[in-house]
Formats: structure tokens, C-alpha cells, sequence
């Protein structure tokens, strides 16, 4: 049952990567692009399980997880800088 969850969850992400990278409304820049990029090829690393690839191909699921760290601070940091140039976003807690 484990197994199926983790096939339709990495086939969630990579459709989900495929989406942001290819849709030309998603403005992703050079970082956000790297990091969906290597989400949904290690995602569907994931779903193949190649056994000739080695350590890649047993270990792709950190790999991810690697790839999904980087691509949580890049929208960290866009969504920084966004409240940076759009001050009136900020809501305060008075």
C-alpha cells in the first residue's frame, strides 16, 4: 500500500514540475527552473527505479528531498522579495 502511495505522489510532483517548468506564465527564473527541473527527474527516478544506474537510482528519493530543500528556500527568498518591494502586503498583528 506504501509503495502506491509513493507512485502517485512522485507522479503528483512530476506533473506538478512539468506544469510550473513548461508553462510560460509560471515565472520561475534560473534557480526556480534548476531546482523543478531536478524535483521531476529524480521524481521520475523514482517511478522507473532503474536498476543500472546505481546509488542514483536507489537513493533518487533524497535526492528529491535535496531538490525540494532548494526549491523551498527559492520561493522563501521570492516571496521576500516580493513583500520587499510590495510593503502594503505585510499585515500586522496590532
Amino acid at each position: 500500500m506504501i509503495q502506491a502511495i509513493n507512485l502517485w505522489a512522485n507522479f503528483t510532483v512530476l506533473a506538478v514540475c512539468l506544469w510550473a517548468v513548461l508553462n510560460p506564465r509560471v515565472p520561475t527564473g534560473l534557480g526556480g527552473t534548476a531546482s523543478l527541473s531536478a524535483l521531476g527527474l529524480f521524481s521520475m527516478l523514482n517511478i522507473v527505479k532503474p536498476s543500472f544506474l546505481g546509488v542514483v537510482g536507489v537513493e533518487s528519493q533524497t535526492l528529491a528531498n535535496v531538490a525540494l530543500a532548494f526549491l523551498a528556500l527559492w520561493g522563501y527568498a521570492r516571496g521576500q522579495a516580493w513583500l520587499r518591494r510590495h510593503p502594503e502586503g505585510r499585515q500586522s498583528c496590532d
